[in-house]
């Protein structure tokens, strides 16, 4: 599948890696994946760090837009701008959701309330801080979030100090031990059912969810942790589908696929997220949709889910990442 004219080809891409010490090495891996894929495409593409020098070696790199592999600073300095800022500072262009769109997704709790107020479902909520720990068990009631929960930091991702918890005293407990790391928590109710993620993809400026991809866990394992995802990362690809296991498509029926997807749109416009995203749901028995979040910056890896529902469509991961990087070129003056 071609896509794009030749003047396209001669851009000047940059593929910036960011991301924690946790999430580094599958960072820089996927960067390779994409670089390869642009290269074979025809773009001069440079390899980019988002660190202290990340803005000397854009300039040096004379980039004409970036690809974001991650948007996390790398380095203990602390930084009062985001990648996404220092970017439209430069005026550089680049692929995924803009600032305020990535800002929502990051943060669970802000991400609830659009979801609400465009008319989806989501697990009754409530936010933790040590100015209101002391309430907790008033707001539970009052905001009718009942057990077993779901403890999580609001403004992390990748599973991490994600905890199911059965009763209100373990509940506390773990709240007060995650405060001393973050200073917002927020603590949900579980909902038992189906895990379903819908990655989606922008082609030429329609929304497009590429399936439903369900996420089958161990009986075992309650919520996808850090730790659990860690222990996937370096095991076997057999002990890994005994933790979990991706159904591609779901196994459900048309109608719900049809509506779960309809809801993942609605998502994805409602927050003004750009050129592809990803939205977690929960289907309960009574197959009611349940929207968890929605990760603005999803892996693009050459072997993952996103790509595994992309050739349900009929896209390879070339595809991918020409749609992706087209989204972009396509709105450039």
């Amino acid at each position: 599948m071609t896509i794009g004219s030749k003047e396209d080809k001669k851009l000047r891409v940059g593929v910036i890696v960011g991301g924690t010490p946790e999430e580094l090495n599958d960072a820089i891996y996927t960067a390779h994946e994409v670089a390869k894929a642009l290269e074979g495409l025809g773009y001069h593409v440079e390899m980019i760090t988002f660190d202290e020098r990340f803005e000397k070696a854009v300039k040096l790199a004379r980039i004409d837009m970036a690809f974001i592999i991650d948007a996390t600073y790398i380095g203990s300095k602390k930084v009062n701008y985001g990648l996404r800022d220092l970017l439209d500072k430069l005026k550089i262009p680049y692929t995924g959701s803009k600032s305020k769109a990535a800002s929502i997704t990051k943060n669970k709790s802000l991400s609830k309330k659009y979801f609400e107020k465009a008319g989806l479902l989501t697990p009754a909520y409530l936010e933790i801080s040590a100015q209101n720990l002391d309430t907790l068990e008033e707001r539970l009631v009052r905001y009718n979030v009942k057990s077993p929960y779901v403890i999580k930091p609001r403004d992390e991702g990748a599973g991490m100090d994600v905890y199911y918890i059965n009763s209100l005293s373990e509940l506390l407990k773990r709240a007060k031990k995650l405060l001393d790391r973050h200073k917002n928590l927020i603590v949900e109710s579980y909902i038992r059912g189906t895990e379903i993620t819908i990655p989606i993809l922008e082609i030429k400026g329609r929304v497009v969810p590429l399936a439903c991809i369900e996420m089958e866990k161990a009986k075992s394992i309650k919520v996808l942790s850090y730790d659990v995802k860690s222990i996937m990362q370096f095991s076997p690809q057999k002990e890994i589908e005994r933790v979990l296991r991706y159904h591609v498509p779901a196994r459900i029926d048309k109608r719900l696929s049809e509506k779960i997807m309809k809801g993942a749109i609605v998502a994805h416009k409602t927050i003004e997220c750009k050129g592809y995203s990803r939205i977690d749901t929960i289907v309960d028995r009574a197959k009611n949709v349940y929207f968890l979040e929605i990760n603005s910056l999803p892996t693009l890896s050459e072997v993952g889910p996103f790509t595994k529902a992309a050739r349900l469509r009929g896209f390879n991961y070339v595809d991918i990442i020409n749609h992706v990087v087209h989204s972009v070129i396509d709105f450039m003056s």
